[in-house]
């Protein structure tokens, strides 16, 4: 895995801080944690917050479709792990297209358990 080295002056928004600092190396200082996007200006210096300044980086630039894919290609040959795969990217897609969104790993940890007791026994 490619490690990025970071400026004085760059900042990691994440809700993996502590992977990144422990894993990585990753300045503790330089962490801030992705709860914390909707209040910039209180994270850093006021004259430092322009609209141009944050940037938001992902490392996940594939499409829905693909991500899919590569989840069935790692799904082991099972028709209820390859179903309840298919049915929760369904329902994520839906979500994000209608403007929804799982912001933190809590939520993502929600949906999964819901879709699983929903799905019952065909996740077994």
């Amino acid at each position: 895995m490619r490690v990025h080295r970071l400026a004085p002056s760059d900042f990691v928004l994440t809700d993996a801080g502590p992977i990144y600092v422990e894993n990585f190396s990753y300045p503790q200082r330089q962490i801030i944690p992705l709860s914390k996007l909707t209040a910039p200006p209180m994270l850093l210096p006021r004259s430092t917050v322009r609209g141009e300044d944050l940037v938001f980086v992902s490392n996940n630039s594939r499409t829905p479709e693909a991500l899919l894919d590569g989840l069935l290609s790692i799904a082991r040959d099972d028709k209820h792990e390859k179903a309840f795969v298919i049915e929760c990217w369904r329902r994520l897609v839906d979500m994000y297209a209608g403007g929804e969104s799982l912001p933190a790993y809590r939520d993502v940890c929600e949906f999964l358990r819901n879709l699983i007791a929903e799905m019952g026994d065909a996740c077994q």
